[in-house]
């Protein structure tokens, strides 16, 4: 069976097993993905790369750790979570990820103009000063869910806390959000 065809689990279990070539396919099915997660929390490319570059390395190094049972995506999202928010702690700021506000206002405002140009600017800039203004652990469940497109599950996995969690920090998160968003008439 090619390595392509087996799970993430399975291929896992054949590193596990010592075939170290088979991390390589879980590289490539998750690098592009973590580094875009880790680049949404920490807001600096050069620094996800590394955060990135050092999740894999802590998966290769603990893999025999892993449960077989388990999901692998949620156990490798958790050492890039717990790497992004080390680096985050050791700058002692939490900055604020590019939020589009497409994610969570999906429906267009108006034709593409100059006028609309204008207004979606002010939008984005209004609502990433909203999101800067939220705590860490509300800001990092809208940017999984919202961002990221991850189940309440699997976000409740990573964060290691119960689905019920995720679903009150997400909704406290919204009307947290809704506090610190101006309110101008983007009209």
């Amino acid at each position: 069976m090619a390595e392509i065809n087996l799970s993430d689990e399975q291929l896992a279990d054949q590193v596990q097993q010592g075939k170290v070539t088979a991390f390589n396919e879980l590289v490539g099915r998750y690098e592009q993905k973590i580094l875009r997660y880790t680049r949404r929390l920490i807001q600096n490319h050069h620094d996800a790369e590394d955060i990135t570059q050092d999740t894999f390395l802590k998966a290769f190094q603990n893999i025999k750790s892993f449960d077989l049972n388990a999901r692998w995506s949620p156990w490798l999202y958790r050492i890039a979570h717990n790497l992004s928010l080390n680096h985050l702690k050791r700058l002692s700021y939490l900055p604020l990820p590019f939020f589009d506000p497409d994610v969570l206002f999906p429906h267009p405002l108006a034709p593409n103009d100059q006028q609309t140009d204008l207004i979606n600017n002010q939008l984005k800039k209004d609502l990433e000063k909203s999101l800067n203004q939220l705590k860490p652990k509300y800001r990092e469940v809208i940017i999984m869910r919202y961002l990221e497109d991850m189940s309440y599950r699997t976000i409740a996995d990573i964060l290691k806390v119960p689905v019920g969690t995720i679903s009150i920090r997400l909704k406290r998160a919204l009307v947290e959000l809704k506090k610190h968003y101006p309110s101008t008439n983007y009209e």
